[in-house]
């Protein structure tokens, strides 16, 4: 009996263990910034930081949503921290000229940036050349106030959005976040037969 209790215990620590690092593995790591307070706390970190300025009100913003939060999650980038700022909910909004906006900071100072969306497909390379660029060499250095105003100027025709639209009506608002919840649900869903899997894989080889 106490060798069946002992094994039952060792056998939950297992799993436990493997739910744990596959919820690390699967849910997005990014902290989502809605005040000023958790914003300007954001600015003193001194670690690698990939910051998205984005908006609800913006297609580009809301299309690039999980591959950014895919990105986060892989375990290269385990040491950068990967940031969502809502615009519309920041007072301090100087720089920011367009959505989305993706600044690269290191010890609090930014690095370098990139306003819009070359193309949807190629995002996530682009921002992996990005991160990899600008966050994961040690000598990686601050751009000069003229060098950063000079790609201001020369910006490419990418995907962004520069103006606050019209108020969407009732309905098509609570279509969108019908759209949302059920993306959401779908997630959950994934990861749960995801984990099914995985356990039901674990014990078949446990036994085997």
């Amino acid at each position: 009996m106490n060798s069946y209790v002992f094994l039952n215990k060792k056998n939950t620590v297992l799993i436990l263990i493997l739910v744990t690092s596959f919820v690390s593995r699967v849910l997005p790591h990014v902290v989502h910034i809605n005040g000023d307070a958790q914003y300007n706390n954001l600015m003193k970190q001194t670690k690698p930081i990939v910051v998205q300025f984005a908006s609800s009100w913006c297609g580009v913003c809301q299309g690039v949503k999980k591959p950014f939060e895919e990105v986060s999650t892989e375990s290269t980038f385990k040491n950068i921290t990967f940031a969502r700022v809502d615009i519309d909910k920041i007072s301090d909004k100087s720089g920011i000229i367009g959505v989305p906006t993706f600044a690269y900071l290191n010890n609090g100072q930014k690095v370098d940036e990139s306003i819009g969306v070359e193309s949807m497909d190629g995002f996530k390379d682009e921002l992996r050349n990005n991160i990899n660029k600008n966050l994961m060499n040690d000598t990686a250095e601050e751009l000069k106030p003229d060098v950063m105003q000079e790609k201001d100027m020369m910006m490419p025709d990418k995907a962004v959005t520069t103006e606050k639209p019209e108020p969407e009506s009732e309905q098509g608002f609570i279509g969108n976040l019908l759209n949302q919840l059920l993306a959401f649900i779908m997630l959950i869903i994934n990861a749960i037969l995801s984990l099914i899997k995985m356990i039901l894989d674990w014990i078949k080889s446990f036994f085997s």
